[in-house]
């Protein structure tokens, strides 16, 4: 038993800290994922005897272990070359960079801070796409070799920008002479290439890898190989999680949503001074996920989503109706310019409410107006406004709108 009586849960971690079970931690040993890391495995392994592997496509559901894979994979490759076999992996994550040019704007500076590289230019706000594209061509000329480019949940920068990042991408091959790339992506929509038109399906020609939900029993040993990672002997009872597998299992097997949902547990024992996590704290913590989880997403949003977001809450806070579309670009297009950011095209403004949706931020429903009206979309947040602008101007770059929070909209 843990008798200390630290708060917030500390006391019951080895390492003093809860970094351990976020989702940007990846364990040297991930259960019930040996085949698909061989999958993936069996498609790249080529690049360490200098062969330019297949693209791959690595389908499958939130939480089922994608993004975890694929960095222990492009971790491990490099280390396995042949001599005089160079691999470059470059990992970009289109949750925050989601448009053509931040996705590539995040490759080149990538690239750019790489050892081999030293004072390359990063991408500023001046640099166009096509700049871009120049800048990065000539830094893996310059390094050689294959670039194993990784683009996590790369449907939501495909929704936005479109495929012809996908196709321009994978094109650069025809024209590389000291360096090829091979494309590593995930997504959890089984039928993004799909989607694709011809001549991108052409060029991609892609391998693909399925990442199946895990099942309760799996997520139970999940849990129970990353307690004994993290916390100390005692810290918590073997049914606490058992019920979090359970829980987890209910949310279509989605390990990231069991780590979360133990993690918080420890943080309300540790609030309580309990000495070990019970299933209580369990069942407690799963109330408490749902207010937290917005919050942090809230946070981690993108300067333009944030935009967007800021947008729907003002509106609301002003006592109108459901704000629709229109009011809602108009007002984005007007904090944008406050921002010093380019506005985006109304297609991506739309798109962005959709993601608010998926993370549960708003409810959207469909409006019709009448004859000559149309149908028009609202959206209403299912957090309180205040919360929303006061999370959003955590950021600096909105720090002059909580001074300015009546802003004539």
């Amino acid at each position: 038993m843990v008798q200390s009586l630290a708060q917030g849960g500390a006391v019951y971690y080895k390492t003093g800290n809860e970094n351990q079970l976020r989702d940007t931690y990846v364990p040297a040993h991930l259960p019930h994922r040996e085949k698909q890391i061989k999958d993936v495995l069996r498609v790249l392994a080529p690049a360490t005897n200098g062969e330019v592997p297949s693209h791959v496509i690595i389908y499958g559901k939130s939480g089922t272990g994608k993004t975890a894979v694929v960095r222990l994979v492009l971790k491990s490759l490099p280390t396995q070359a042949q001599p005089g076999v160079r691999i470059t992996p470059l990992f970009v994550d289109c949750s925050r960079a989601d448009t053509h040019y931040t996705v590539m704007s995040a490759l080149v500076n990538a690239l750019a801070d790489l050892e081999a590289a030293p004072g390359a230019k990063r991408a500023g706000v001046k640099h166009g796409t096509n700049e871009l594209y120049e800048t990065f061509t000539k830094l893996l000329e310059d390094r050689g070799g294959i670039a194993l480019v990784a683009l996590d949940e790369i449907g939501r920068a495909v929704r936005n920008s479109g495929e012809e990042m996908i196709f321009t991408l994978v094109n650069l091959n025809s024209s590389l002479r000291n360096s090829k790339i091979v494309l590593v992506a995930t997504t959890n929509d089984n039928l993004l290439s799909e989607q694709f038109a011809q001549p991108t399906r052409s060029r991609l020609n892609e391998e693909r890898v399925h990442f199946p939900p895990y099942n309760q029993s799996q997520l139970l040993d999940i849990l129970k190989a990353r307690a004994r990672e993290v916390f100390v002997p005692g810290a918590i009872e073997d049914p606490a999680l058992a019920k979090c597998a359970v829980y987890a299992a209910q949310e279509h097997g989605d390990a990231r949503r069991a780590l979360a949902l133990l993690r918080v547990a420890a943080r309300v024992a540790g609030q309580e001074k309990a000495p070990e996590i019970t299933e209580n704290h369990i069942d407690l913590a799963r109330a408490d996920l749902q207010r937290d989880m917005v919050l942090e997403s809230i946070v981690s949003l993108p300067v333009q989503q944030k935009a967007v977001l800021y947008s729907i809450a003002m509106l609301t806070q002003h006592g109108k109706p459901p704000p629709e579309s229109s009011a809602i670009y108009g007002t984005y297009v007007r904090i944008a310019a406050q921002l010093g950011v380019s506005p985006l095209h109304q297609r991506s403004v739309r798109n962005y409410v959709s993601d608010f949706k998926s993370l549960g931020l708003i409810e959207t429903s469909l409006k019709n107006r009448g004859r000559g009206g149309g149908v028009k979309l609202e959206a209403l947040l299912t957090v309180p406004p205040n919360v929303v602008t006061h999370s959003i101007e955590q950021d600096s770059l909105f720090e002059p709108f909580a001074k300015a929070r009546e802003m004539r909209l």
